[in-house]
This record gives C-alpha cells, structure tokens and sequence, in this order.
C-alpha cells in the first residue's frame, strides 16, 4: 500500500508543484516565489511529510519483526542449513529496512526545501 500512495502522491506532488516550467530559473535566481508557488509548495511538503511518517513506521514495524525473526533463528544451530536460510532472510530484511530509512530522509529534505518556498521554514 505504501508503494500504491508513495507513487500516486509523486505524481500529484508533480503536479502541484508546477515549478519545472521555463520562468523557473528565473525564480530561483531572483529567489522570488509568487503565492502560488507557496501554496503548491505547502501542499506538496504536507503530502510528503505524511509519506515520510509512514515510511518510519514502516522501518520500525519491519524492524520488529526482524528481531523476532532474529531471537527465533538462535534456536537453529550455527551450521545447519535453517540457520543459514535464517541469516540469509536476516541479510535481505536488513536491506529493506535501510531502503525505507533511505527513502524517508530523502523525503525529509525535500519536505525542508518546499517548506522554505511556502515560507514556513
């Protein structure tokens, strides 16, 4: 479900945006934003620090269950074929978990920079 929303509010936050247009370098250079922009940019920093909140769920929910998954490994002996299926399913929830972290910082900043065009920073 969080793959579903996080693409469908890339698109809107696409959308909303409107800033990739061709007066766009001349807004940056001047760092002149019209009330427009701020409004769109408020609205895409509120949809993406709620996309960055179910991220950090996501990561600790995950999380969890790789630490019951890692205490219910220790039953299988060092060596056996299960504790090595174990650890390899250990490997694979370790680099899901950084992948989501990843995600949320990068929406993170993102959020701080449209926070500083909307004015709210």
């Amino acid at each position: 479900m969080l793959q579903r929303r996080g693409s469908a509010s890339f698109f809107a936050l696409c959308f909303a945006l409107g800033l990739a247009n061709a007066n766009s370098a001349g807004l940056r250079a001047s760092n002149e934003y019209t009330p427009k922009h701020a409004y769109r940019a408020g609205a895409a920093a509120d949809a993406l620090s709620s996309l960055a909140g179910d991220s950090s769920q996501a990561a600790n929910s995950l999380q969890n269950r790789r630490d019951r998954f890692a205490e219910a490994c220790k039953m299988n002996e060092i060596g056996t074929q299960s504790r090595a299926q174990c650890d390899q399913i250990l490997k694979g929830m370790d680099s899901k978990i950084e992948n989501i972290k990843a995600t949320g910082g990068a929406y993170g900043e993102i959020v701080g920079h449209l926070k500083v065009i909307a004015g709210r920073a």
